[in-house]
Parts: structure tokens; sequence; C-alpha cells
């Protein structure tokens, strides 16, 4: 499997198969978020968990009712930062 390709396979909203996972980053019943090859992958639904897991490959499996599963935007996931990023600026150009 090519370490760049991501791509998800989902079966009766029970099991969710995926490629391209660099990390996991939370895992709850109700959420799990995931790094991957093309961004934050989200999922939610109940009774989830991490069926396998093979970081090497990259392949996932995710099991429970899965109710969604979205990619948040890239400036979403920063929230404050790029906020604060563009206040210091501002007053680094008021005090120049």
């Amino acid at each position: 499997m090519d370490a760049s390709r991501h791509e998800m396979r989902m079966t009766d909203r029970g099991l969710l198969r995926l490629t391209g996972v660099v990390s996991v980053e939370s895992s709850e019943e109700e959420k799990i978020l995931l790094k991957t090859v093309m961004g934050q992958l989200v999922i939610t639904g109940d009774g989830l968990h991490i069926c396998r897991l093979d970081l090497d490959s990259g392949d996932a499996e995710i099991g429970g009712r899965i109710d969604s599963f979205s990619y948040p935007p890239q400036a979403a996931m920063r929230g404050k930062q790029k906020h604060r990023s563009a206040s210091s600026s501002l007053w680094e150009r008021l005090t120049k």
C-alpha cells in the first residue's frame, strides 16, 4: 500500500476499515480522533473501539455504531493559535 494513500470502507455502519492512519490522537466510546495522511479524522458514534491497528502499514479497523466521520478544516484545528499569530503581527506592525 502506498504510504500517502488514504482509503475508507464502511460495512453496515458497524465496521470502518481505513488505510493511511498515522496515529491515534484519542479513543473514547463516542469519539475517536485519528491523524491520517490526509489530516485529522473525527469518527463519532456509540460503543466505538479500535479492533485492529497497525501503524507500520497505516491500517486500522474501528468497530461500534458509526454515526459520522469528518475531516475538520486545518484552521479550525489550530483555533486560537492562528488568532494569536494574527494579533501579534498586528501588534508588531503598530509598534514599529
